[in-house]
C-alpha cells in the first residue's frame, strides 16, 4: 500500500504541474489489487478503483473523462485516446498509417471503441508532433481544461477547440 501512495503522490503532483489543480473537491483511490478483483481500473469523479499498473491512467481521467467529459459514446475516445498517449511518454509521430472509426458509431452507442486506446493514442502523438513548434498538444489541453472543464464535449467540438488553438483546418485529419 505504501508504494501505492508514493506512486499516487508522484502522479498527482504530475498532472498538477501539466494540467493545473486538481479538478475535483477531493481525491478517493481504492486499491483494486488489495481486493484481488483483476481489473485494471475505473474513473469517477474525484475517484478511482484501480490498481498500482493503471493508477496514472484513471488518475489522469480525472482532468479528462471526469473533468472535461465525453458527451456521448462518439467522444469518449478523446480522453482514453488521450489518456493512452500520456500512458506512452506523451511520444511524438511523424507519420500515421491507417484509419480508425473511433467517433463514427450509431448516435446510441455508449462504449468507447477500442481503437481509442492504440490507434487513438498514436493519433494524438501525430497530433503533437504537427504542432511541436507551438508546444505540442498540451497547451492546447490546457486551454480544453480551462474552457470547457465539466462540460460535455464532442469531437466535433473537440475538433474545433483545436482548430481555434491552432489555427488551421483539421477537418482533413479527423477524418481519417
Amino acid at each position: 500500500l505504501r508504494g501505492l501512495n508514493t506512486l499516487a503522490l508522484r502522479v498527482f503532483n504530475e498532472l498538477e504541474a501539466d494540467y493545473g489543480a486538481f479538478p475535483h473537491a477531493s481525491i478517493t483511490i481504492y486499491n483494486a489489487s488489495l481486493a484481488h478483483m483483476g481489473l485494471g481500473g475505473m474513473e469517477y469523479a474525484g475517484a478511482t478503483v484501480t490498481n498500482r499498473g493503471s493508477l496514472s491512467h484513471e488518475l489522469f481521467h480525472s482532468y479528462f473523462a471526469r473533468g472535461v467529459t465525453p458527451a456521448n459514446g462518439n467522444a469518449g475516445w478523446i480522453d482514453e485516446a488521450l489518456a493512452s498517449w500520456r500512458d506512452n511518454g506523451y511520444n511524438r509521430l511523424g507519420s500515421l498509417f491507417g484509419s480508425s472509426q473511433m467517433a463514427a458509431h450509431p448516435t446510441y452507442t455508449r462504449k468507447t471503441d477500442t481503437a481509442a486506446y492504440g490507434f487513438g493514442a498514436r493519433f494524438m502523438a501525430f497530433l503533437d508532433n504537427k504542432f511541436k513548434d507551438q508546444g505540442g498538444l498540451k497547451p492546447f489541453m490546457n486551454k480544453l481544461i480551462e474552457k470547457k472543464l465539466f462540460e460535455p464535449i464532442f469531437t466535433q467540438d473537440f475538433i474545433k477547440e483545436m482548430e481555434t488553438f491552432y489555427g488551421e483546418d483539421l477537418q482533413g485529419i479527423f477524418k481519417t
